[in-house]
Order: C-alpha cells, then sequence, then structure tokens
C-alpha cells in the first residue's frame, strides 16, 4: 500500500494592498501536486510586488517529514554569490575598496605562488567571474588553483574566485567574512534566520534539509562559512534582501553594479553577483540568481523596472521544480529566461 503523502500549505500576506497580483503563482494544491510529481519533499516562496514583499508561502515537508513551516531554512547554494556581491559594493560605496583594488596586497593562494598573474586579480574581475579558475580546484587533474586563461579575458564561471575574494577581505579588514557580512547586510536588514553555515544558532526544527527523492534524505551539509556556496535562509529574508535590492536600484544608486560585465553566451551576461538577462518580452531586464547542490534547488529573480521579484527555495535536486515555478509565476519573462540556457 502506498504512503499517503498529507499536504501542507502556509502562506502569509504581508500586503494586502494590491488587488491583482502581477506574479501569477500556481494555487497551493498545484504546487503540491508538482512537488510529489518531482520528488521533491517541500518550497518556500515569496513574491514582491511593487517593490515590498506581498506574500510568503511554504508547501510540503521538510526533515522528518514535518510540515513546511513558513520560516523553514534552506541550503541555498550558490546564492551565496548575491551576498558576497552586495557585500564588496557596500564597502566600495564606504570608501574603503576599490573595484579595481589589486588583492594580491592581502592574499595569495599557495597554489598560484610564483604566478605573476595574480597581480591581475581585483574585486571587479572575481565578482563578473572573469578570474580564468576553474569553478572548483577539485574539477581540474592537478586539484590545484591554476589559470585556465588570464585574468580579465575571458568569461570562467569560479566559486574559487569568491573564495579568494573572501579570504583577501578577510586579512584587509581583520575580520572574518561573518561578521562583514553581520555588518552591513544581515544586521541592517533584519535578516534573523540567515546564516553562511551551519552553526549551534541554526533551528534543527525548521531546517528543510537536502532530500534526493521525496523519501532520501542526505546528511545535513555543515560546511565552513563561504562567499560562494551553501548559504542558509529562509523565503522571507531573501526577499528582505531583495527588497533591498530593489530599492537602491530604483534610487540609481546601484545602476553601475547591475550593468552587464561580461557575457557567459549569447543572451546570458553577467553583473556583479547576479546573471542579467535583457530584451525580455516585456521591454526590461531581469537579475537571476541560481543556487543548486546535491539535495537542494533555489532561485531569485528580480524585475527591476516593475519592481517585481520571486524566491523560491526547494529541498530537493530536482530543479525542473523551481525553473517550472519560476516560468508560470514571471509568464512570458520566465519562459524566455528559461529558454535561454541551454537545453537538455
Amino acid at each position: 500500500m502506498k504512503k499517503v503523502i498529507i499536504a501542507t500549505f502556509i502562506t502569509l500576506t504581508i500586503s494586502a494592498a494590491y488587488s491583482q497580483e502581477k506574479i501569477n503563482l500556481p494555487s497551493a494544491d498545484s504546487i503540491q501536486a508538482m512537488l510529489i510529481k518531482m520528488n521533491v519533499p517541500g518550497v518556500s516562496i515569496a513574491t514582491i510586488e511593487n517593490g515590498v514583499i506581498n506574500k510568503v508561502m511554504s508547501v510540503g515537508q521538510i526533515m522528518n517529514k514535518k510540515p513546511t513551516p513558513i520560516d523553514a531554512i534552506f541550503n541555498t547554494a550558490s546564492l551565496a554569490k548575491a551576498i558576497t556581491a552586495y557585500l564588496t559594493v557596500s564597502l566600495v560605496e564606504e570608501g574603503k575598496l576599490a573595484m579595481d583594488e589589486k588583492l594580491y596586497k592581502y592574499w595569495i593562494d599557495p597554489d598560484l605562488k610564483g604566478d605573476k598573474r595574480v597581480k591581475k586579480l581585483t574585486p571587479d574581475i572575481i565578482l563578473s567571474h572573469r578570474t580564468g579558475f576553474d569553478n572548483w580546484r577539485t574539477m581540474n587533474d592537478e586539484q590545484k588553483l591554476r589559470f585556465n586563461s588570464d585574468p580579465g579575458t575571458a568569461f570562467s564561471y569560479s566559486g574559487e574566485g569568491y573564495e579568494y575574494l573572501r579570504k583577501s577581505l578577510e586579512i584587509k579588514f581583520d575580520k572574518t567574512f561573518s561578521e562583514l557580512v553581520e555588518a552591513h547586510i544581515l544586521g541592517p536588514l533584519n535578516m534573523q534566520n540567515t546564516y553562511l553555515s551551519w552553526s549551534d544558532e541554526v533551528d534543527e526544527k525548521t531546517y528543510a534539509g537536502e532530500f534526493k527523492s521525496l523519501n532520501e534524505p542526505y546528511e545535513i551539509t555543515k560546511s565552513a562559512p563561504s562567499a560562494a556556496d551553501d548559504l542558509l535562509t529562509t523565503a522571507l529574508d531573501l526577499g528582505k534582501f531583495c527588497e533591498k535590492l530593489l530599492e537602491r536600484i530604483s534610487t540609481g544608486a546601484y545602476h553601475q553594479y547591475i550593468e552587464a560585465k561580461t557575457e557567459a553566451m549569447p543572451g546570458i551576461k553577467f553583473s556583479y553577483g547576479w546573471i542579467r538577462f535583457d530584451e525580455l518580452p516585456n521591454g526590461g531586464y531581469a537579475l537571476f540568481n541560481a543556487g543548486g547542490d546535491t539535495g537542494v534547488s533555489a532561485m531569485m529573480c528580480l524585475l527591476p523596472e516593475t519592481k517585481e521579484g520571486i524566491v523560491i527555495l526547494s529541498n530537493g535536486e530536482n530543479r525542473g521544480m523551481v525553473i517550472n515555478l519560476m516560468k508560470m509565476a514571471l509568464g512570458a519573462n520566465g519562459a524566455e529566461m528559461v529558454s535561454r540556457f541551454p537545453q537538455g
């Protein structure tokens, strides 16, 4: 006899000021059916309309088959890169750092000692994925950090680059990365349930877990703080982060940092910490960030010109769940963004 999966839906309406939502989320029942079909236990979603969070929604289950709480904490993998980019921009705006600052003055990775190209590495080159590094050093035969191209000359998506920046900032400011992020982002934005790594402060009762399928959880990832990976957070907290970014973009304070810096492939460009999609069906542009790892998949997307946004966090590794929800919620714009990625 098949086990019966009890669907649990939790929705928190933050603002009821708008009679019609521009972001078209499926019903909770439809989302639950999608979860079962795609073998994903649970999901949390936050939507932003007119620049403010207007809904946070949780569906499905987390660890130990508990209903997904509205404040469920998810591992969001590479969404950490948007946090790192925002921190770096904040330090630049405060006059404490420059985007073209040479980082070799603070940090040289042992694998790169003797390579003069380290003198070319800057926050600008790292944040726009032009270091020439592999994504991770474990991906090459030597298992060492190396330059595959000269810094600044070609696109090369790299978590190693962001980690290089983290180590440089820690040495320059004589503070841990966690301390810098807390002071410039988590504290000011009241992101009370966001962590750069697993700690005793994480409430295991609300941790969503990491799943291969509905009933196959992985062991909980307990990594060190990273500038590139394993950000632990909630849909609401990331919604607050997106709110602030939209506010800063709308006032013109952030425009130079969201401009396209490098092209990964036709129609897909990178700014600092975000993918930028131009020439969308609505005539505008979008900022997109995705995180996927063993047992988790997440994304956030902003449409700055209409002040809309969406955050989708899931505790399953089937990325189709997040992708399909994004396409449904953002309509023609969502479909266009997905179509630009390699298929298959």
